[in-house]
């Protein structure tokens, strides 16, 4: 299984940025399939354009343009992408640290405490509705 690096990805990465630690990425998804791989941190994916398949062991997630994913550092996953073009928008943290911070200042609590609150109730997903706010 293949482990990438903060800031790396599959593709083709047109811009590369990084904010004290925030790392953004401009990529066009170039590659029909990609193997199981993980990465070295959490971090958010937004679908600009195109159309992108991803899967782990429980699921499979069909996104379209518009789609944003959050992808748990050690979440093994593959990547299908169908003919076309395919560009995304990706945000990472340099460290573990840094994401909490960013995440509890966003969500007036921990990723552990939003992940044991969402696993109570199916319906109450209060990370997608912050994120409303932003977009």
């Amino acid at each position: 299984m293949e482990y990438l690096s903060t800031g790396l990805f599959f593709g083709n990465t047109n811009h590369l940025i990084n904010l004290n630690g925030l790392i953004l990425t401009d990529t066009e998804y170039t590659h029909g399939y990609v193997d199981w791989h993980y990465r070295e941190l959490c971090y958010f994916t937004f679908i600009q354009e195109g159309l992108v398949s991803e899967g782990n062991r429980k699921s499979t997630y069909n996104c379209t343009a518009g789609s944003l994913l959050f992808r748990n550092w050690q979440n093994a996953h593959y990547n299908i992408k169908p003919a076309g073009y395919t560009i995304a928008y990706e945000c990472s943290f340099s460290d573990q640290s840094h994401f909490i911070r960013c995440f509890k200042d966003a969500m007036v609590m921990t990723p552990l405490a939003y992940k044991k609150e969402s696993h109570k109730s199916h319906t109450y997903h209060p990370f997608e509705l912050q994120l409303r706010k932003y977009m």
